[in-house]
Order: C-alpha cells, then structure tokens, then sequence
C-alpha cells in the first residue's frame, strides 16, 4: 500500500495531532517495508502485514480496521517488536556477536610445556585427536563456559563455545576415551585435579 495512492483518512479534530499521526504513517510503511525484508530474508512482507504495521503504529484511523491473515499478523508483530528492542538480525553466513575472550596457543608438545604456563598448548600430536589443554590454575579456571573466543598462536581463528563434551578419570581412562568428531575440543583439569579432565568442544565460525 501506497500513502500516495491512497491517503489515509485521519479524524478532523484536534490539528495537532491530527499532523502527527500524519507524520507516523508516513514513516510506517518504509519502515515495515523494510524491516520485513532485513528481518524475513527471501518472506518479503505483504501488504496485509503493512497494512497490520500502519494500525499498530497509527491506532486510530477512520472506519474498521483492515482485515489481515494471522501469519501477517504474526509478521507485522515481530516487525515492531525487533525495531522498538533496537535489535539487528545477524549478516547471513557471520557468526552473532563479537569474541570477548582470547587464548595464545604458544606452543604444541605435551606435559613440559604445560607446565611452563605459557598459554594453551596444542595437545594433538599426543592424543590424535584435535585438543588444546593448560593447567587449571594457568588459565583452566578463567576458560569460558559459552559465546565466541579468539584462538591465536600456533592455532588461530574464531570458535565458538559448546558444552563439556566429557569429564575423564586420568588414572582409570586412555586417549580413547576422549570424544570425537568435534573441530577442536579444550582440555583443563577442574580444580587441578586429574580425576576431572574436562574437554569442552569447540566449534570453529571464521
């Protein structure tokens, strides 16, 4: 629909904010015109979705209300809500929100280099399996539990945090015992002990 093609016919009373409702519905239609594309992707909005926008926004026009489907009502709803929460749909194909956590993997090698509390170590060579570990109290107890983290060093990319894949018994359990299938999981043992070697999967976004 078309302010231009078909004006919308407001209450004579009260000029003031008879001008202001004026002014709403000129931005109503642009605005649920394009928050459907942006927000709907390839479901572009129809015109039973503006016309449920232009009542929200409007509230009072004259005679009944435009009839409109529950789906565009549905539509039109999350149209509103989106732009009133100040919310922007992520790009296609880029992972949502911004890495606020980094860890260096300084270095590949197995118990000495751990030990020296550089950073994480890449723990790949020993297990066969794609792993990097510290000590619980080098940096262990600080990893994140969720959300984006930055790897640099001699791993490096943008991963984001899963749920602790296994809890394994170092004394009692082998390598294969250790999950796979996962781009990259990280090893701590929880309060030091080796008794509760955790591995947490990491999923890599960029």
């Amino acid at each position: 629909m078309s302010t231009s093609s078909r004006p919308l016919r407001l209450p004579g009373r009260h000029p003031v904010r008879r001008r202001a409702l004026a002014a709403i519905a000129m931005l109503a239609v642009p605005l649920a015109l394009a928050a459907g594309n942006v927000a709907f992707g390839a479901n572009h909005v129809t015109a039973g979705a503006v016309a449920v926008a232009e009542a929200q926004y409007l509230g009072e026009v004259d005679g009944p209300a435009p009839r409109a489907t529950l789906a565009d009502g549905i539509r039109a709803e999350g149209i509103t809500s989106r732009f009133s929460a100040g919310q922007a749909p992520a790009v296609a194909g880029q992972p949502a929100g911004t890495p606020r956590f980094t860890t260096y993997v300084w270095t590949a090698g197995w118990q000495a280099q751990i030990d020296a509390c550089n950073g994480a170590v890449d723990l790949t060579g020993r297990y066969g399996v794609r792993v990097i570990g510290e000590h619980w109290g080098c940096g262990g107890s600080r990893f994140p539990s969720s959300g984006l983290i930055t790897l640099s060093g001699v791993l490096s990319g943008t991963y984001r945090v899963g749920g602790v894949a296994a809890v394994l018994n170092a004394n009692t359990q082998g390598t294969g015992n250790i999950p796979r299938g996962y781009d990259l999981l990280y090893q701590t043992c929880i309060n030091g002990s080796n008794k509760t070697m955790s591995f947490t999967v990491l999923t890599r976004v960029g």
